[in-house]
């Protein structure tokens, strides 16, 4: 009896995790997309306060366009834990890593007015000098409008 190797289990195991991966990736996506489009229709019918959906970081890749500060911030705190607690000095290090910290001479000040206003939209916490995304916010996107 002939048996299959190993190696091409295992390269069929990796390409569909890799499927998979991307799968999850693109229902996200359209997760997304459609509760934005729900948004706008509801909104049309007079039925409902328009949110913002924080766009997926991967649409700023290519550096031909950057996200605002607030999207910065949202996309940058939810790419991990939703129990880490930033404090603004990593926040504007990240930001600047990334490209996307504002290219002002105040860019430092603008990023800590932002995560100020969040905490006062609730989209955010602030406790002892660290601030913490909200835990809706961390795992939809989905925010009030500015």
């Amino acid at each position: 009896m002939a048996s299959i190797p190993v190696d091409d289990f295992l390269q069929e195991l990796s390409e569909i995790r890799t499927a998979r991966r991307e799968l999850r990736e693109r229902d996200e996506w359209l997760a997304g997309r459609e509760a934005w489009l729900e948004q706008g229709i509801a909104y049309e019918r007079g039925g409902g306060a328009i949110q913002e959906t924080i766009p997926q970081p991967e649409l700023f890749d290519d550096d031909s366009e950057r996200p605002r500060l607030r999207q910065a911030i949202v996309n940058l705190m939810r790419e991990n834990s939703p129990h880490r607690a930033w404090r603004p000095v990593e926040v504007i290090r990240e930001l600047e890593g990334r490209g996307w910290l504002p290219e002002a001479d105040s860019g430092h000040q603008m990023v800590r007015n932002r995560l100020a206003a969040m905490v006062r939209t609730g989209e955010m916490t602030k406790k002892d000098g660290y601030y913490q995304l909200d835990p809706e916010v961390h795992a939809t996107g989905v925010m009030s409008p500015e």
